[in-house]
C-alpha cells in the first residue's frame, strides 16, 4: 500500500519514475547497510547497478552484481558522463563532508538537466525502488491514465509541478496523504535543488 502510494506522490509531482535501466548508488558510509534493501529490490526488478569505490565494495560483499564508476574528480568517464549519456535512469546519492556534497551538486545538477529521478536519503531510495516494483506490477495503470489525461488541463490553468501534485492527490487523498509525513522532503520532491541549482540547469 505504502509502494503504491508513494508513486502516486510522484506522478502527481510530475515525476516519471524508470521502469528498467541502470540505478546509480552511491551512500556515506553510515547509510551502506540500509540501502541494501532498495539495491537488492531494483536488481529483482531487473535494473543494473552502478556505484562509486566505497559504495561499490561494500554492496560486491554483500554479493550484490554491481559495477564500478569514476567519481568526477578520478577522471573520465566518470558518473557524470554515464548520466548526460542516458546511461542512468535513477540515482540514490546520500552525502556527508565538503568534496561530498561538491560532487553531489554536479550530479543534482545533471539530474535535473537529464530528467532523472534523484533521491537523498536511504528511505526514499527504499520507497522509490518498492514504486517502481508497484509500477510493473501494474498497480499504477488507473492513477497514471488518470492523471496523465488531467495534467494537460491543470498545466493550462496552473502550470506548476505543485499545483498538479496537490490536485492528484486531494483525488488519491486515502493511499497519499500520509506519504509527505513519513520522508524527507528531497527524497519525495525527488531533485530537491535550490534556486541557484535550477538557473544553472537552465544555462
Amino acid at each position: 500500500a505504502f509502494a503504491r502510494a508513494f508513486a502516486k506522490s510522484q506522478i502527481g509531482g510530475g515525476v516519471t519514475l524508470p521502469t528498467a535501466g541502470c540505478a546509480f548508488i552511491s551512500v556515506k558510509d553510515e547509510d551502506k547497510p540500509f540501502i541494501l534493501n532498495a539495491a537488492r529490490t531494483l536488481l529483482a526488478e531487473g535494473f543494473s547497478l552502478i556505484a562509486t569505490g566505497g559504495t561499490h565494495a561494500y554492496l560486491v560483499e554483500q554479493g550484490l552484481e554491481v559495477k564500478l564508476v569514476k567519481k568526477v574528480l578520478e577522471g573520465r568517464p566518470h558518473i557524470v558522463d554515464a548520466m548526460k549519456n542516458g546511461e542512468v535512469q535513477l540515482v540514490f546519492n546520500t552525502t556527508s563532508g565538503k568534496q561530498s556534497l561538491q560532487d553531489s551538486f554536479s550530479l543534482r545538477r545533471t539530474a535535473l538537466m537529464m530528467k532523472i529521478p534523484y533521491y537523498t536519503t536511504t528511505a526514499g531510495a527504499l520507497a522509490a525502488a518498492q514504486a517502481i516494483g508497484a509500477i510493473k506490477a501494474g498497480d499504477l495503470t488507473a492513477a497514471q491514465q488518470a492523471y496523465a489525461k488531467a495534467r494537460p488541463f491543470y498545466e493550462r490553468i496552473e502550470p506548476t509541478a505543485e499545483s498538479l501534485s496537490v490536485r492528484f492527490a486531494r483525488e488519491h487523498r486515502a493511499e497519499a496523504v500520509s506519504v509527505a509525513s513519513l520522508l524527507h522532503p528531497q527524497s519525495i520532491a525527488v531533485v530537491g535543488v535550490s534556486r541557484r541549482e535550477r538557473a544553472i540547469g537552465h544555462q
